[in-house]
């Protein structure tokens, strides 16, 4: 599947990401998407929101292939109708299919996790690119991207401790204060985004996160970094 391989049923053929998926029955209603970057920490954590569902995912660090998502949005782009396990190693199913209004495509998106969801809609194909943009942007512009995401294990123990415990302190008067609100998820990002200002990576590492966030921005994929097929 991180190869963007997939079957549309269990003992069914498999499909590359590029080849549509054999067109689903039913009629789904129309509606406004949205993608939205909640926060960068170790992973990337994220909601797509259609309609009243909202179902709230995670980009792993170490089992999800960013590349993947920049191949489902060109393919999107350029009139195709893609699919892929875009996050949580599989089982969020993403998939576009053709449908008769002009502009329009149908999104299905399967999140097959302890709590099963499903979106199933007709959106405007532009907004669904846009929505992707956007989501990249964010994600390249977050500054926790290259130190909580890519590199989280490369800052210096005692470098990583001494900027935590100045911004943890901080944060501590700021709740007391009212500045800040008393939220551990708020803390959280506060403090990463402290180190990730303050510490910088080696340049070797910088260099491989200036060129993810490149890829991200402009949805061009270095030619070493694309995917075997």
């Amino acid at each position: 599947m991180n190869r963007g391989w997939q079957r549309y049923v269990y003992d069914g053929p498999w499909y590359p990401m590029e080849e549509p998926f054999p067109r689903p029955i039913g009629s789904p209603g129309r509606e406004n998407i949205k993608l939205t970057l909640d926060r960068v920490y170790f992973h990337i954590y994220w909601t797509i929101t259609a309609g009243d569902i909202t179902i709230s995912q995670c980009i792993d660090d170490l089992d999800d292939n960013p590349v993947l998502w920049i191949e489902f949005a060109n393919i999107l782009s350029t009139g195709g109708y893609p699919h892929a396990a875009l996050c949580s190693d599989g089982p969020t199913q993403f998939e576009v299919h053709e449908v008769e209004q002009q502009g329009m495509c149908r999104l299905i998106v399967k999140y097959r996790g302890r709590e099963p969801k499903l979106i199933d809609i007709v959106v405007s194909r532009d907004e669904l690119i846009s929505q992707f943009v956007e989501f990249f942007n964010s994600i390249a512009d977050n500054p926790c991207f290259g130190h909580s995401f890519m590199f989280s294990g490369i800052v210096p123990d005692d470098a990583y401790e001494a900027v935590e415990k100045v911004a943890a302190a901080e944060w501590k008067t700021g709740v007391e204060e009212g500045k800040f609100p008393d939220d551990y998820d708020a803390e959280v990002d506060y403090i990463e985004r402290r180190i990730a200002t303050e510490i910088p990576l080696p340049h070797y590492y910088q260099e491989i996160v200036d060129r993810y966030k490149v890829m991200l921005r402009t949805r061009i994929i270095p030619e070493d970094w694309r995917r075997a097929t």
